[in-house]
């Protein structure tokens, strides 16, 4: 009776897991540290090797007990470039030719819709993924740009009302470069809060007076007049006009007088025709529609009378008003030229992007200008009011 089933089985396993496969030796080359070159069999089991010039023991590994990967064919085709192959193909192939088989014709198909899909989507720029980081980022930048902006505006708040005790404080000490400093501040402030109130815009009034009060010019009014009547050449008129716009161009003036609105060509456009023209003569014909508005100054110069001409942007209020009103005025100087109009008279502009009315009355003192008596002090306060009122109206 020959062995049970189940003990044969046990039997042939045991003898075949005990069989080891028989793999043939690798030749390799092997590298002593005293830099002697030889070869040796990489077998089954590790060895030990002594170098014939140094006599080093060496180590040598075993072959890989894990098997080799297969070897991949040299002429494999991947299967995107098979599929495109098949499409092109598909695409010379003539219109009486039929594919040779239903099911190459569905395989390639799939084949290219699949390649396709894949292309497509890794052209995808907005992908999940990218739309979140995305968003993340915007709300960080936005938040950030919050804190930041409310931030200045906190800053700005406590500046204001520190920086406007500072400066009146220094007004009443009479330290007006101090208060000049202080009012800088409280002007910054009311751009980035962007107030528009009346207390804001008359606290950043103070800067512009106290600036132009502290950067007067060292001539007054008649020491140019004076030195204008001494070197006026009337050969060379515009080589003159060129030399005073050099001397005195940008320096602070305060001007009160009787503003006075005609209807005449504005001086200013007829000086700057004269730049352009080089102080040619102007033709008879010319437009001279328009109005102007101008502040004589009570004084001759070679007996031709002085003008000031005054289409400024802050005075636009005062354009329609045909009644002579009173200005107290800071301005700095231009230009002054010689014009025919059509008797000769001295013009003298002023620049239009800084002049501006004078408010208050507490940087009067600055400008050293003489109140000598109650009543003359009041008059000024009247006026300054009533320029602030016009300036609010607008």
């Amino acid at each position: 009776m020959g062995m049970p089933l189940i003990v044969r089985w046990i039997a042939n396993a045991k003898k075949n897991m005990s069989k080891k496969a028989v793999r043939e030796p690798v030749t390799f080359e092997m590298v002593c540290g005293c830099g002697k070159r030889g070869e040796a069999l990489r077998t089954d089991g590790p060895q030990i090797m002594q170098c014939k010039q140094c006599g080093d023991r060496l180590y040598v590994l075993p072959l890989n007990v894990y098997p080799e990967p297969p070897p991949t064919p040299k002429n494999r085709t991947p299967a995107s470039e098979k599929a495109r192959q098949a499409k092109d193909s598909a695409k010379q192939q003539p219109a009486t030719q039929q594919p040779q088989s239903k099911t190459e014709e569905l395989v390639a198909t799939n084949t290219i819709s699949m390649l396709e899909t894949v292309t497509e989507s890794r052209r995808k720029i907005f992908t999940p993924l990218r739309l979140i980081v995305g968003c993340i980022l915007l709300f960080v930048v936005i938040t950030a740009t919050w804190a930041f902006y409310s931030n200045r505006r906190g800053h700005a708040e406590e500046t204001y009302l520190l920086a406007h005790d500072a400066g009146m404080d220094a007004l009443k000490k009479e330290d007006y470069l101090a208060a000049e400093q202080e009012f800088e501040k409280v002007a910054n402030a009311v751009r980035i809060l962007k107030r528009t109130d009346p207390q804001a815009v008359s606290s950043a009034h103070f800067y512009m007076e106290l600036k132009a009060a502290n950067h007067l010019s060292s001539s007054t009014l008649y020491d140019i007049i004076s030195k204008l009547e001494a070197d006026y050449d009337e050969k060379r008129p515009q080589d003159w006009s060129d030399e005073f716009r050099a001397a005195y161009s940008g320096q602070w003036f305060v001007i009160e007088g009787e503003l006075e609105t005609e209807q005449d060509i504005s001086f200013s456009e007829l000086m700057d025709r004269n730049d352009k023209e080089s102080n040619k003569k102007h033709d008879t014909d010319r437009n001279r529609s328009g109005s102007r508005m101008v502040i004589h100054y009570p004084v001759l110069v070679h007996d031709i009378p002085l003008v000031f001409a005054v289409d400024l942007p802050v005075l636009k209020k005062y354009a329609s008003s045909n009644k002579p009103r009173p200005l107290f005025l800071a301005v700095q100087i231009n230009r002054c030229q010689l014009i025919n109009d059509p008797t000769p008279v001295w013009v003298m502009d002023f620049k239009p992007e800084t002049a501006f009315l004078w408010n208050n009355i507490e940087t009067i003192p600055a400008l050293g200008y003489p109140l000598e008596t109650a009543e003359e002090q009041q008059r000024l306060a009247n006026l300054l009011k009533q320029q602030t009122q016009q300036q609010e109206a607008e």
